[in-house]
């Protein structure tokens, strides 16, 4: 019996002391940790970084020095998570793997963790979920950003593309899945030059009546004087040639 009674006063001391400590980590640490975890951004760009020389094969017709000199690059997306302190962390999981890998910021340069991508055959994104190092204060995510990288777009680079680079099928990073067969893809390329090739005649038609419009009375009076002073010379000779006579 005493054993017992020993056992639940124990639990309660413990469970007392724990919700002090919990208590002061709300009212001192909690709203630091967040507010430091909503300062986490998530942000990508692409950018080249040359390739190791034994990864590749210079292109034939290169002199030798050509070959010795030649460099090749790689385009890769760059993810930058930016803003970690000591008291986060961060969970990176992209869609495509299913692979989840942990930043802390002992990971960072000041802060800033790089997260590279060398596939830009397919979309993929990424589910960052940002977590309190002291899990006694702050058990959940605090947060969980996402960010989706685009494809390359192969078709961007055709010449059927050619002056609709603006046109969406034309992009050369997408957020879409290709769904449209090649044919249905060019139909739709060139049904939308056509359509942009009438619109900048009307355009140019409206600007042609819109400049007459503004210049209208100058236009008149410049006819007018011209047409005047050409009946005016016509006179002068006339009446000279009959003098002459």
């Amino acid at each position: 019996m005493k054993k017992i009674r020993m056992l639940v006063v124990f639990m309660m001391v413990f469970m007392m002391s724990v919700t002090k400590v919990s208590a002061a980590c709300e009212a001192s640490v909690s709203n630091q940790i967040r507010n430091e975890a909503y300062k986490v951004q998530v942000s990508y760009e692409v950018t080249q970084e040359e390739e190791p020389k034994d990864s590749y094969t210079p292109p034939d017709g290169l002199t030798e020095e050509g070959e010795k000199n030649y460099v090749s690059y790689v385009t890769f997306f760059k993810i930058y998570i930016t803003n970690l302190t000591e008291n986060i962390y961060v969970e990176v999981k992209d869609s495509f793997s299913g692979k989840t890998k942990k930043y802390t910021y002992e990971d960072s340069e000041n802060g800033t963790v790089i997260v590279k991508d060398y596939d830009l055959s397919r979309i993929n994104t990424f589910t960052i979920d940002v977590k309190a190092v002291d899990s006694d204060c702050i058990r959940n995510n605090i947060r969980t950003i996402k960010k989706t990288l685009p494809r390359r777009n192969e078709f961007s680079t055709y010449g059927v593309c050619e002056g609709i680079s603006e046109y969406y099928l034309c992009h050369e990073y997408v957020e879409y899945e290709q769904t449209l067969s090649a044919e249905e893809m060019i139909n739709r390329m060139d049904a939308y030059r056509a359509n942009k090739e009438n619109q900048e005649k009307e355009e140019e038609k409206e600007k042609e009546k819109g400049f007459f419009e503004k210049n209208k009375n100058t236009i008149i009076a410049t006819s007018v004087v011209i047409i005047v002073a050409g009946v005016a010379t016509a006179v002068v000779i006339i009446v000279r040639k009959r003098r002459v006579v």
